[in-house]
């Protein structure tokens, strides 16, 4: 492993990715939207899955069902891309005011539990350059302890060095509020870093090159911002936005020429030595695959407002009798839990939910 905290972040995946990347001696790569087959074997992954935001915040406004909603929704695709080492959540969630700041970590939250629960890795938050806001770190403790790794996004302009520890190294400030809460410094992914316009008052979003004097001025920048995070052992890794980007971020492409200057750089860094002591990232327990079928049926019972819950009694004896969908909530009474579905009326009394019964619509059996 080389002495430097570069990695790599792809929207999409070039041409030449593999022949210029499979090469280089770096760990980390971030891909949004990883797909099925590894692009790059033998390198750790971040993944990201691409979701309109509004929706995404939406499910955050709702708290720990929002996070299982997520959780449901990304499902499917944490078992496809199984070589994935860790999975960030939604991207640059808002956290202006208290209130969002606690939905936002009831989600995460019982996202995380969900995702450890089925055994994958996560790098919480991925909170937009500048936050969280000075005094509001504390805020996310207890997201911080329960998460794999924290994610953070930095960026300054018209240089990296700009506002430098208010944009770029801002962590650090991050981590001074959690210890003064008694929480040890988490491991921390920089997964979107570099130069962004939109820092600075009025400015427009635009990347290095519109501020950069040519790539070799970004670089430089890169190598002092790689150099300050080598002073965190915390740091894992950061991941300059992007290669192969969508055509809204083409300003900050970093092409081919500056992933060759970055291979070039990474020859020249000395070999850390191995740590025995360090656990590489697990691969995530294999388990039964949840199908898709499964989940889509999840979905609409909960878009009727019913609880799904196929262990529960009624649920299973209507299931076992083929009763179609529900029309209802379970209910009570006299004494009696009731269920109704379009092909037939489950029912037991209350507290003996092993002698289900059916009766028809139209007639009485059992």
């Amino acid at each position: 492993m080389k002495d430097s905290r570069f990695g790599l972040h792809f929207q999409r995946i070039p041409s030449w990715a593999g022949e210029r990347v499979l090469p280089m001696d770096l760990e980390w790569i971030k891909i949004v939207d990883p797909p099925i087959a590894n692009p790059f074997p033998g390198k750790k992954i971040i993944g990201r899955i691409y979701h309109e935001e509004g929706k995404d915040n939406d499910l955050i406004m709702v708290g720990a069902a929002g996070g299982a909603e997520y959780f449901a929704q990304c499902a499917s695709t944490y078992y496809s891309s199984t070589y994935v080492s860790v999975w960030e959540g939604p991207n640059e969630p808002p956290v202006r005011t208290a209130v969002q700041r606690e939905m936002l970590s009831k989600f995460t939250l019982r996202w995380i539990e969900l995702m450890h629960k089925y055994g994958f890795r996560t790098a919480a938050l991925s909170l937009s350059v500048g936050w969280p806001d000075i005094g509001t770190a504390q805020s996310f403790a207890k997201v911080v302890e329960e998460t794999d790794y924290l994610s953070l996004h930095e960026y300054s302009a018209p240089q990296m060095q700009s506002s430098e520890g208010y944009h770029c190294l801002r962590y650090r400030n991050t981590v001074k509020e959690l210890a003064e809460v008694g929480i040890m410094p988490p491991k921390i992914f920089i997964t979107e870093a570099g130069i962004d316009g939109g820092v600075i008052p009025g400015g427009a979003r635009k990347g290095w090159r519109t501020y950069a004097n040519g790539r070799q001025d970004y670089f430089d920048q890169l190598l002092w911002y790689d150099s300050e995070l080598k002073k965190d052992p915390y740091v894992i890794a950061f991941t300059p936005f992007t290669s192969g980007p969508y055509p809204d971020w083409t300003d900050f492409n970093f092409d081919e020429d500056l992933v060759k200057m970055l291979a070039t750089y990474l020859e020249t860094v000395i070999d850390l030595p191995e740590n025995p002591a360090e656990s590489p990232v697990p691969v995530p327990v294999p388990i039964p695959v949840i199908p898709v079928e499964e989940i889509i049926r999840k979905a609409c019972w909960d878009r009727q407002n019913i609880s799904y819950n196929p262990a529960a009694a009624l649920q299973k004896a209507a299931a076992e009798e083929f009763l179609m969908a529900p029309i209802g909530p379970e209910f009570d009474i006299d004494g009696y839990r009731v269920q109704a579905y379009a092909d037939g009326i489950v029912y037991c009394k209350i507290g003996h939910w092993d002698d289900v019964r059916l009766v028809f619509w139209d007639k009485a059996r059992r």
